[in-house]
């Protein structure tokens, strides 16, 4: 990353940010914690691999009669599964761009800025796992597989910050602009709004604080979505939800509670995660979370409702 700084008057700074290329999120790609959007990847594959296997066999026996077709037939379905989902983001080709400039004024601050980026939801691509190409004796050639891409997209963006009586406000705005401007590109996705509204506060009991937050999207021109086939088909055009965290810390800070969650106001579904630490010394602590998931299965949070977890750390310095 190359980040240049620009102070301009008293209190105002411009930022040119350049990234060569693009890191996409990490998820797990095996196991209980895998999204939905992976599992029906994978659903796909293990329903493709038989019919796969059967007709590379078919075609590996005509084409070489003395050989091993189920050896060979092996060997090419060892390498498919190894491989059947790629990207390649760390090229020039999705280089990244942030342009920022953010100012005081009087209690205020604000900020507007602009980037070239990409939306971080991938689209997979299925390149010859269906089709004419898998019929013999085409199929020995052909390299089936999920092409994941992601859709470049250019944003402008405001943001502010005020402290009006004992509350920090926070507030920030965007647009995020691609290529489908009328909704029927399937293979990207459409445009879209998000903006966020929240505040935390100090009350005035004991050392409690208090984090609150909202957040929405609005997907552009859902209308020109006719196919179930494009990017955006299954998404809600309207997202809503509420974040936030109650916290304090009691015996001379020796022992910190806090509750934090979120909460999606559309599907019902939400993360609770309760947490207790504890200062034994001061190179002694011991830590206790919870994390606790509800709601229906095809939800952001309710994917995981079997899997709450308790998490026990120990952390000694010495």
């Amino acid at each position: 990353m190359a980040r240049l700084n620009l102070i301009t008057g008293e209190y105002g700074r411009l930022e040119l940010v350049v990234v060569p290329w693009f890191t996409p999120d990490t998820q797990a790609s095996s196991g209980s914690w895998m999204m939905a959007e992976a599992l029906g990847l994978e659903s796909d594959l293990e329903s493709f691999i038989p019919t796969y296997a059967l007709l590379y066999e078919t075609a590996y026996a005509a084409a070489n009669p003395l050989g091993s077709a189920s050896l060979a037939t092996a060997q090419r379905m060892a390498a498919f599964q190894e491989d059947a989902i790629r990207w390649d983001t760390q090229k020039l080709s999705y280089i990244q761009w942030g342009l920022r400039y953010t100012q005081t004024l009087g209690p205020m601050d604000w900020g507007v800025s602009a980037a070239r980026s990409y939306i971080r939801t991938p689209i997979a691509n299925p390149v010859d796992l269906y089709g004419s190409a898998l019929m013999s004796p085409a199929v020995l050639n052909i390299d089936p597989h999920y092409e994941l891409m992601f859709t470049p997209m250019y944003m402008g963006a405001f943001e502010m910050a005020v402290s009006l009586w004992d509350l920090n406000i926070r507030h920030e705005a965007a647009v995020k602009l691609t290529e489908d401007l009328d909704g029927s590109k399937a293979n990207i996705h459409n445009p879209r709004m998000e903006w966020l509204l929240g505040f935390d506060s100090n009350l005035p009991v004991s050392n409690l604080n208090i984090n609150l937050q909202g957040a929405a999207s609005y997907i552009l021109f859902t209308e020109g979505i006719t196919d179930s086939s494009d990017a955006d088909y299954n998404a809600d055009e309207y997202t809503h939800r509420i974040m936030g965290s109650i916290s304090d810390s009691l015996f001379y800070d020796q022992l910190g509670l806090s509750l934090s969650g979120s909460y999606n106001i559309e599907d019902q579904d939400f993360m609770l995660i309760p947490e207790i630490e504890w200062n034994i010394k001061d190179s002694v602590t011991i830590s206790t979370t919870y994390r606790l998931y509800s709601g229906k299965d095809d939800s952001l949070f309710g994917q995981f409702d079997q899997q709450d977890n308790l998490e026990i750390l120990f952390d000694m310095s010495f």
